[in-house]
């Protein structure tokens, strides 16, 4: 004799097994409309949002303030050259950048060894870029991009650079500007300055240094999984530094040196306003070229320079 219960129980179970078979079904096929979407309509979204997942911050540098005369003629002032830099978060092996070393030096003619000593000098920089070959020739910054899928790593930059006037005027007055030491980071005269930072090293470069060197500011892009910029997200202009007007008089401060010069002099002198004290002109011969700090300077010219 057959059990009715027996059949109530089955019929249970089939029940409950099609819902089961019809939400499964229902799961899979959310799933795939979910996943067609995201990949095929949202593609250039997703797309996007995964190539801008990695902001850089380029520093921008602050012209230094151009220095007068007393009647507004330009002592000093700036101009813009070219700088190589290094961006080791584009290298392959940013732990290891002997070989991008190796082949920047070959493409640009420059100083391996001197690359691998700036290099070793910027290794704690991790997220600014180093600069490597500063005032670069027109030669050097083809080279460099002619072989730009050869050298992902380097990139070609724009900065402001001091500019004196020519045969060295007014040197040991003006002094000169260079990169900011390990031992003047520790000063306390330079407390917000990274390695790197270009400062005022003598003469009146020195003594209005803060002045002169304004704020910095920077470029925000977006770059992709290689390293390549794929779009600017912000920027913040750099501020230049303070203009100063000198009591130096141009035409006294030629005239004094030309009379140095012109008899093959060696001292110092001073002229004055002896109304007020202002110093109308001072020179100290020999002179030297501070233009020679502002491009490279070998050590014998730095002897003769300090000397």
């Amino acid at each position: 004799m057959l059990n009715p219960g027996a059949f109530e129980d089955r019929r249970t179970l089939n029940q409950r097994l099609l819902v089961l078979r019809v939400g499964t079904v229902a799961c899979l096929v959310a799933l795939a409309v979910a996943f067609w979407i995201l990949q095929v309509l949202q593609y250039q979204t997703y797309a996007e949002l995964a190539q801008n997942n990695q902001l850089r911050t380029i520093p921008l540098r602050a012209p230094r303030g151009v220095l007068y005369d007393r009647n507004g003629t330009v002592l000093v002032e700036n101009k813009y050259s070219f700088t190589i830099v290094l961006v080791r978060e584009q290298s392959p092996n940013p732990r290891d950048l002997s070989d991008v070393v190796k082949r920047l030096a070959a493409a640009t003619g420059a100083d391996e060894g001197r690359i691998a000593d700036i290099v070793r000098r910027h290794r704690s920089d991790t997220f600014q870029p180093i600069p490597v070959i500063e005032h670069a020739t027109f030669e050097q910054v083809a080279a460099v991009m002619a072989r730009k899928f050869e050298l992902p790593e380097i990139e070609v930059q724009q900065v402001p650079t001091r500019t004196y006037p020519k045969g060295g005027f007014a040197a040991h007055l003006f002094g000169y500007v260079g990169e900011v030491s390990e031992a003047q980071l520790a000063r306390a005269e330079y407390p917000d300055l990274q390695p790197g930072a270009i400062v005022g090293q003598t003469g009146l470069e020195q003594t209005y240094n803060e002045q002169l060197m304004g704020h910095d500011g920077a470029r925000f892009v977006a770059v992709n999984s290689k390293g390549r910029q794929i779009a600017t997200r912000g920027q913040e202009d750099p501020v230049d530094g303070a203009r100063l007007m000198l009591t130096i008089d141009y035409d006294l401060q030629r005239a004094l040196e030309t009379a140095y010069t012109a008899q093959g002099l060696s001292g110092a002198a001073v002229f004055l306003d002896p109304r007020s004290g202002e110093i109308l002109a001072m020179t100290s011969q020999p002179e030297y070229d501070p233009n020679d700090f502002a491009n490279g300077i070998s050590g014998m010219e730095y002897k003769r320079a300090e000397g």
